[in-house]
């Protein structure tokens, strides 16, 4: 977490205020702090889009803002940590930041559960899996590879594939060819451990995700440096023109 505070000293910034003036104050501590933190949160939306390969709405909306007030004149910026659908945002976002191992994510732990991907392998995206506008993997295709190992974890979930609908994407139709999809938790001659989508002639085996043993970030996203970095360049502006206002409304 990152937290914008007044930093001014007296008697540099405020030493040639009255006792009228000094009042205000507060007002203008906190002022200047809500600013510059709202500054802050566009400059690091700013190196998001630099720094990442076309980054989601969700993600570019994954900082929030808690306002300082006069009597405590610190803001706090950082990221999400509670969402309503989806991953929250200091899940998937601080491996950015600090580099590292990832943990697993919900879809790796539903293959697990159900015998699907060796315990202690993560899952990552192979040649033939489809990709989203943003570079992602398609949420599509793993809610399709969950439902065809029948990885969601209520029973009887409709979202489970049923034997009759396996027995339907393997036939295809005449405009789309039939597939089934296999997982192997060990090397099997060239074929490395993962899950296949394998045409109906039996013939064609497609890597869809791959399981490695090992899947982290390096450091990408310099959140501390950009944050620290704008406080220096913009608070001591903002403090000035807080003061300004601060004195015309003790006028």
């Amino acid at each position: 977490m990152f937290v914008v505070s007044a930093r001014v000293k007296a008697d540099t910034a405020t030493a040639h205020l009255n006792a009228l003036e000094r009042k205000q104050l507060p007002f203008a501590y906190s002022l200047a702090v809500n600013r510059t933190a709202k500054l802050v949160k566009l400059a690091e939306i700013d190196k998001m889009r630099a720094v990442f390969d076309r980054p989601t709405p969700y993600t570019l909306n994954s900082l929030y803002v808690k306002p300082g007030t006069k009597a405590n004149p610190s803001a706090y910026v950082w990221l999400k940590y509670d969402t309503f659908k989806g991953t929250p945002a200091e899940k998937y976002l601080l491996p950015q930041i600090d580099g590292g191992s990832r943990s697993h994510k919900r879809f790796e732990r539903a293959l697990q559960g159900v015998g699907a991907m060796p315990k202690g392998y993560y899952c990552i995206p192979g040649k033939f899996a489809q990709m989203d506008n943003y570079g992602n993997w398609s949420r599509g295709q793993i809610i399709k590879i969950l439902s065809y190992f029948r990885a969601f974890p209520e029973r009887g979930y409709r979202a489970n594939m049923t034997d009759a609908a396996r027995r339907r994407l393997a036939r295809g139709t005449k405009k789309k060819r039939g597939y089934t999809f296999v997982a192997i938790g060990k090397h099997q001659g060239r074929r490395r451990p993962g899950i296949y989508q394998i045409l109906a002639d039996g013939k064609h085996w497609r890597p869809i995700a791959l399981f490695v043993r090992r899947a982290g970030y390096s450091k990408r996203f310099p959140y501390f440096e950009t944050a620290e970095h704008t406080i220096d360049r913009e608070f001591p502006e903002q403090m000035r023109k807080a003061i300004e206002a601060a004195i015309k409304s003790a006028r």
